[in-house]
């Protein structure tokens, strides 16, 4: 797959993309196809892929336990930096799930851009850009236009 991504991003220099990969699939990979994760920093050093925020274990924690979902999320910031040598700046949590307070959570952690599903939202907060994601495909929201 990534070779493919690889080979559209070379025809067309408008796409763009970001990944969401969880800890745990990194902490696989890196033992057992560290061939993967090479062609996933191949696809970030073009500057036109990142990979997004969320919980290391691909969790819910936000809604039981706010102290153990914020150790994830900052656990699996640190594997990115490690691994792939980036920040992350955008969030999705698992499953796309949210409630209002999760979106003023990840405003208030300095996310620049945050991924939610369309349907339900009633809270639009400081982040610089909202991506909702439906069936109907994304549309971005910039609370500054």
């Amino acid at each position: 797959m990534n070779n493919l991504l690889e080979k559209l991003l070379k025809t067309h220099p408008e796409f763009k993309f970001s990944f969401s990969i969880t800890g745990t699939f990194i902490d696989q990979a890196q033992e057992f196809a560290p061939e993967v994760l090479e062609s996933f920093k191949r696809l970030i050093q073009t500057g036109r892929v990142e990979i997004v925020a969320e919980t290391y274990y691909h969790s819910l924690a936000f809604f039981f336990d706010r102290e153990e979902f914020e150790a994830q999320v900052r656990a699996h910031q640190a594997k990115i930096c490690e691994v792939f040598n980036v920040e992350t700046t955008a969030f999705r949590n698992t499953e796309l799930s949210y409630n209002n307070e999760l979106a003023k959570w990840a405003d208030d952690f300095w996310f620049l851009k945050q991924f939610w599903p369309r349907d339900g939202i009633q809270f639009f907060n400081g982040a610089h850009q909202i991506i909702f994601i439906s069936q109907k495909g994304t549309e971005k929201y910039s609370p500054t236009s």
